[in-house]
């Protein structure tokens, strides 16, 4: 109890009531804003017109954030992801199957396709382990030759530093 009493008496109220008004204003504050697409009096417009008829350069800035249009280059990708969902939608229609058996058939192509599909890309990985292996091969004959090499102009240094050496 003592230490309860104790720990109430350190606090400092004053700091906590600051603390406590400040998040009450910054709350207030924030909620009794306005957002500058509500205020259209400051931008110069009359209550019959909209943000589009505005002219100001405000205005022309909320036209391009309320714009549904997609913008140059978004237009492609808009296309491309139409014709991926019409491909998408065609490939399913041909998978469908009215009877057990079709849907039996249509598994089988798909495994079939799909251990297809598994078998290139291991045969395109094996391709390249095979090139990488003898890339490989291939330097380190280099580089043993050329170890040979700069072993035997060692040797030939040596032997004339030594030759110079006992001259």
């Amino acid at each position: 109890m003592n230490n309860t009493i104790a720990f109430v008496k350190r606090l400092r109220l004053a700091r906590i009531l600051v603390v406590c008004l400040a998040g009450i204003v910054l709350f207030v504050s924030t909620a009794c804003s306005q957002s500058p697409s509500v205020s259209s009096s400051k931008l110069g417009a009359d209550k019959d017109t909209t943000p589009y008829e505005l002219k100001t350069p405000q205005a022309e800035h909320l036209k391009e954030s309320y714009t549904t249009e997609p913008r140059r280059g978004e237009m492609n990708a808009v296309e491309s992801r139409a014709n991926e969902l019409v491909n998408q939608s065609q490939r399913n229609l041909q998978k469908r199957a009215a009877t057990p058996a079709e849907a039996v058939d249509n598994l089988l192509r798909e495994r079939e396709s799909a251990a297809q599909t598994a078998e290139d890309k291991l045969e395109k990985a094996s391709e390249r382990v095979g090139s990488s292996v003898e890339e490989m091969k291939e330097g380190a004959e280099r580089g043993f030759r050329n170890l040979q090499e700069n072993v035997k102009s060692a040797a030939e240094d040596v032997s004339e530093n030594v030759q110079q050496t006992i001259r």
